[in-house]
């Protein structure tokens, strides 16, 4: 662990094994050793082990206000920020919600593909049949195609994405 910056770093990535660590009393590390810019901000002055890398390893620019003395973490303290869901009942909301929006917003494209289908006279709307042409029914891949040549315009996913003009949704 630095002690400047409470920042902790394995021993490995450092250049140092654990005897080194050990016995270093007044180490501090890369980013500590170096000037701040104007904005806080330092690059890592210590050289990084590259190891078998067949690319460069350069440390990522850190500013003062992102070492975790600086975001008041204790030593010994927890850095872990949660991220996603919690629980498996979270995780199933989360899918239920976006699978409930990707319908929604589906039951939209098929409504205006059928009204193009209705209107005819566009050639998307045909398909090649046994005797002949003949008009085509409202699919997925209908959609797709519509999308796909700017027939149907996109629209911004919402939570009230279901709209018709008889009002039911």
């Amino acid at each position: 662990m630095c002690p400047s910056c409470d920042e902790w770093y394995h021993f490995e990535c450092v250049g140092m094994t654990r005897a080194e660590a050990d016995a270093a009393v007044d180490w501090v590390c890369g980013y500590c050793q170096s000037d701040a810019d104007e904005e806080g901000n330092r690059e890592w002055k210590l050289e990084i082990p590259q190891g078998a890398s067949k690319r460069h390893k350069v440390a990522k620019p850190r500013n003062d206000a992102d070492s975790p003395k600086a975001r008041g973490i204790a030593p010994d303290g927890d850095d872990m920020v949660e991220a996603g869901p919690i629980s498996w009942d979270d995780c199933l909301a989360q899918v239920r919600a976006g699978r409930k929006k990707k319908y929604e917003a589906e039951l939209i494209y098929k409504k205006k593909a059928a009204k193009i289908v209705k209107e005819g006279g566009h050639h998307v709307v045909d398909q090649m049949a046994l005797g002949g042409v003949e008009r085509q029914g409202v699919s997925n891949a209908l959609v797709a195609d519509l999308l796909a040549i700017g027939e149907i315009d996109e629209e911004p996913m919402d939570d009230n994405l279901v709209h018709d003009d008889e009002g039911d949704d």
